[in-house]
Order: C-alpha cells, then sequence, then structure tokens
C-alpha cells in the first residue's frame, strides 16, 4: 500500500507540472469583438444543428510518448527511493517547481523537458457530434440532449436576462474573458464566464451530505484565429457527500 501511494503521489505532482500553464480562461488584456455579452449568447447558440468537435487539454502524440517514457523512469526511481523522497519533499514541497535531484533517476535536461512540457499542452479533439439548439414558446433556447455532452444537455438559454438556465439552478453572469496570449493552449479567445455557485466548504472533515459545495462555471467565446466558438464546461462540486469533477470542452465548427 505504501508503494502504491507513493507512486500515486509522484503522478499528482507531474500532472501539476503539466497542467500549471494550461488555463483556457486566462485572460488579461481587452481585445475582443464579443463585447456585449448577450450578443455572445446569442452567437454562439444560434438556432438549428451544428457540427463540432468534442476537445481534450493533452499533449500531441510524439511528446506525449516522450514525457510517458520520463515520466515512467522518474516514478521508478521515487519508488525505490521512498523515503528519501519524502523528506525531499518536506524541505522543498513549498517551491513552485522542485530542484533536480539526481535521485530521481532522469537527467537534469530530462527533468527540464519533464517540465517544459506543459507548455506544449494543446487542445486535442476527441471525437465529432452533433448538437440541436431550439427555441422554445418562451423565447429561451435550449441545447436539445445529446448523450455526448452529459454535462451541456438541456441547458437554457436566456438571451434577454443573460443567463444559462439548468436543472440545478441558474449561471449568472461573472465577467468577460478577453483575448490574451496567456491562453496558450486555445489560442487568444474573447467571451465570458457564467457561473452557478453553491455553498462555501469552509472545513472538508465537515461535511453536511443534505447540502450541495463548489460551483459550476460555463466559459462561452469565440477563437481571434479560427472563428470557432468555444464552450467550456467545468464543474468542482460535492453534492450528497460525493465529489464531482467534470468538464467538457467543444468547439463549434460551423
Amino acid at each position: 500500500m505504501k508503494n502504491i501511494k507513493t507512486v500515486s503521489f509522484v503522478v499528482l505532482i507531474i500532472s501539476a507540472f503539466l497542467l500549471s500553464n494550461c488555463s483556457i480562461s486566462e485572460g488579461v488584456s481587452v481585445s475582443s469583438s464579443l463585447t456585449d455579452t448577450q450578443d455572445i449568447l446569442n452567437k454562439v447558440f444560434a438556432e438549428g444543428e451544428h457540427n463540432i468537435s468534442i476537445m481534450q487539454i493533452g499533449l500531441p502524440n510524439d511528446i506525449a510518448e516522450r514525457v510517458n517514457e520520463i515520466n515512467k523512469k522518474f516514478a521508478q526511481s521515487v519508488q525505490q527511493n521512498q523515503e528519501w523522497f519524502l523528506d525531499y519533499m518536506r524541505e522543498h514541497g513549498d517551491k513552485e517547481t522542485l530542484p533536480w535531484n539526481e535521485k530521481f533517476g532522469i537527467s537534469e535536461d530530462e527533468y527540464n523537458e519533464l517540465i517544459s512540457s506543459g507548455d506544449k499542452m494543446t487542445l486535442i479533439e476527441s471525437m465529432k457530434s452533433t448538437i440541436s439548439i431550439v427555441r422554445e414558446d418562451d423565447g429561451k433556447l435550449i441545447l436539445k440532449s445529446n448523450p455526448d455532452l452529459p454535462y451541456l444537455s438541456d441547458i437554457k438559454i436566456d438571451t434577454e436576462n443573460n443567463c444559462l438556465i439548468s436543472d440545478s439552478g441558474v449561471f449568472r453572469y461573472i465577467k468577460a474573458v478577453n483575448a490574451s496570449d496567456k491562453q496558450a493552449v486555445t489560442g487568444s479567445w474573447s467571451g465570458g464566464l457564467w457561473r452557478l455557485d453553491f455553498e462555501e466548504l469552509e472545513d472538508i472533515n465537515n461535511v453536511d451530505i443534505n447540502k450541495t459545495y463548489g460551483n459550476i462555471n460555463i466559459y462561452v467565446g469565440q477563437l481571434e484565429k479560427t472563428k470557432q466558438f468555444l464552450v467550456y464546461y467545468d464543474e468542482q462540486v460535492i453534492h450528497e457527500g460525493q465529489g464531482y469533477n467534470g468538464e467538457e470542452i467543444i468547439l463549434i465548427n460551423d
């Protein structure tokens, strides 16, 4: 059991390295052709059937193979030096990046290659699908059920009140997302953020199973380069004592 825990810990460390620069929502500069948030919703959720790509954040195949090879050597070495590694983490765990050590079982160049691979993360298409958006009698738009999109299906779009409506509650408009060079994974995009907030969890050891904690974010916008529309669903919720972490990234191709 100790071996499994230690190796799992290493995997978590590597995952943190790779994902640290992979935000698709970060934006700092003001540069947007979609400055009106209601206009964003109208453009992205246009009536009709649309071809979409369901995306994942990942490394290109050749880079992923190389990273996995290095990571495997790293994990094996740490497994063989567990006590040392735990002491090493206690000494350096507060640093943003762990300093290289020969006991990692990989060269310093390999270690730097592993760390820098996070900068090469990109959106990779996992499958193609379609979505249907219809207007109901009350004027609201709705994403019709699609088994490929369990998180987004049946969400209503209320462009008049600038909100999104689900069975769990109403997503309120939070802020604009402005195009930025820091949006390296997707390429620069601009749009907005809508959020459904539940209760704030103040003590992880004191969870009320009758309450829901956390939030769900839905980012909607347009890529500057390809002009494709993007919808990103990000769920971090504890419901009835169970944790739910889900995400869906789609690009609308027409």
